[in-house]
């Protein structure tokens, strides 16, 4: 269910906006996006900050030669957003150079201060991420697998 108020519409827009643009190279759009006391966590971070941010994007996107985010499902308003997401990701390292497709679910809060995204949690499954597309872990995610389902 997706709000009609002209704010809620706004802060949506720009999440759309810095997530399909955001690059290693770019990083002070994030200056715009989150507010300098951020949390954030995924399956596999937690960051404090916008300066610890801005680190965690730099070292994730630094390997990364394209990225793009489907955005399939939402629900928001002013104060905060849920949706789901379709990244199609393609970075030296991982699956072998070629494109990685992972599905997520974000929540995002808006600070009532300076309307900038104070909190911001992914999830995702990490073997879809990770374990499958590391040459040297993907053995360990088949076994885990067989294990689990003879």
């Amino acid at each position: 269910m997706e709000s009609k108020d002209p704010l809620a519409q706004e802060r949506w827009q720009m999440t759309l906006r810095t997530w399909n643009e955001l690059r290693a190279d770019n990083l002070h759009i994030l200056d715009d996006y989150y507010d300098p006391h951020l949390r954030f966590q995924d399956p596999i971070s937690s960051v404090d900050g916008l300066e610890e941010m801005k680190n965690y994007y730099q070292n994730l996107y630094k390997n990364v030669q394209d990225i793009k985010f489907e955005f399939t499902h939402s629900m928001f308003d002013a104060q905060q957003q849920f949706f789901t997401w379709t990244m199609h990701l393609t970075a030296s390292g991982l699956n072998g150079g070629r494109p990685v497709v992972v599905e997520g679910t974000s929540h995002i809060r808006f600070s009532e201060d300076s309307g900038k995204v104070i909190y911001h949690r992914d999830y995702f499954d990490t073997g879809e991420f990770i374990y499958k597309n590391i040459f040297g872990l993907r053995w360990i995610h088949r076994l885990v697998k067989q294990r689990l389902h003879p």
